[in-house]
């Protein structure tokens, strides 16, 4: 009785030993499955936000559509400096003033996604009333143009006999030009 008691206990600790061997390898399968289907789920959700960021995006472009048009009109076209420079000269002899146009110059915009686009930055001089003088500094402001005045002065200087007086403004501007 001794063996058979034996050979009982012998085949159940197999018995019991294969089913523990089942139990782990299918645990590990489940554990391989819930890795990849987790995997698969952050997948998913990264895509979804992506796709609702690019929704969103492609709102916003079709929502601003107008207004970016309307105010692309105000940056000067990548060949405009000479238009722009001849509409100062047209300026100048409205307002009736002497103009020179001392400096021209291309820098970049400030901002690295602004790459699209670069500053002119013109150094003007107009001569003539203070009345005048000013005038032509409101009509360069009023340019339909992305136009900024960096630095304005302006200095009275007396004519031969001090009968007329003689105003000398110095304009440093900015204007936002396409490249």
């Amino acid at each position: 009785m001794h063996s058979k008691t034996a050979t009982i206990f012998i085949l159940s600790l197999i018995a019991l030993m294969t089913f523990v061997g089942v139990y782990a390898f299918v645990l590990a399968q489940v554990m391989s499955r819930a890795a990849a289907v987790s995997e698969i789920s952050g997948t998913l959700t990264l895509e979804q936000e992506q796709a609702v960021r690019l929704r969103d995006t492609k709102n916003i472009i079709r929502d601003t559509k107008e207004h970016r048009t309307v105010l692309n009109e105000y940056v000067l076209a990548p060949d405009g400096v000479v238009s722009v420079l001849q509409e100062l000269d047209a300026l100048a002899e409205s307002a009736r003033v002497d103009l020179q146009v001392t400096s021209v110059q291309l820098e970049p915009l400030d901002l690295e996604r602004l790459k699209w686009g670069e500053r002119l930055r013109l150094s003007l001089s107009a001569d003539g009333s203070f009345a005048r003088v000013a005038h032509f500094l409101f009509l360069v402001e009023s340019l339909p143009l992305a136009v900024s005045v960096h630095q304005a002065s302006l200095e009275r200087s007396e004519s031969i006999g001090g009968k007329n007086e003689t105003w000398q403004g110095s304009f440093n501007i900015a204007i936002v030009k396409h490249k």
